[in-house]
């Protein structure tokens, strides 16, 4: 059993100082750690304590747990070793996207995979720069031969404005060849 404990439901209104006073009634705590949010910095409601001795975090676990502190029932227990995360904005996905010859698929630690018949053309976006990373995937997608570059036009017209101009066109030449026959 290790030293660190895991203590849940902690109020909100509680200090280090406050949660290592009532700890060290049981034996002698090294630190505490309150754990906030990253964003808002508001308490989570758990902390983590890290006590002298395994003895004493038995002891505190025993005498601790399910009791009241600062009006609510506390849950002590041993801490668990931090699982690995995946960084943010991945989606849950790991990997990296492979070329095979049956079409792309995503390969990683989970073991992963997907089929995938288009091909994945990756850009990546560094902060507010979305003009360079457009610019990225044009070049992406003009090296895969999926992208023709269109003539800029002036101005659209829709089909029927277009048919109705050309009937408009036709009548008028209409009316000059009739001048000149007379």
């Amino acid at each position: 059993m290790g030293k660190t404990l895991y203590v849940g439901n902690i109020s909100a209104e509680a200090i280090e100082n406050d949660i290592k006073n009532s700890f060290s009634t049981i034996g002698e705590v090294e630190s505490v750690k309150i754990i906030t949010d990253a964003y808002t910095g508001q308490p989570k409601g758990f902390c983590f304590i890290e006590m002298e001795s395994e003895e004493d975090a038995k002891k505190a676990i025993a005498d601790l747990n399910g009791t009241t502190f600062m009006e609510k029932k506390i849950v002590v227990n041993e801490a668990r070793p931090q699982k690995p995360r995946e960084r943010a904005g991945s989606a849950g996905r790991s990997g990296t996207l492979n070329k095979t010859s049956r079409g792309f698929e995503r390969t990683g630690d989970s073991g992963y995979r997907k089929e995938r018949k288009d091909p994945g053309l990756e850009v990546k976006v560094y902060g507010n720069n979305i003009e360079n990373a457009l610019r990225d995937l044009k070049n992406k997608l003009q090296k895969e031969g999926l992208f023709k570059e269109l003539k800029k036009r002036r101005y659209y017209e829709k089909p029927s404005v277009k048919e109705k101009n050309k009937r408009i066109e036709a009548i008028k030449k209409k009316i000059k060849a009739s001048k000149f026959k007379r």
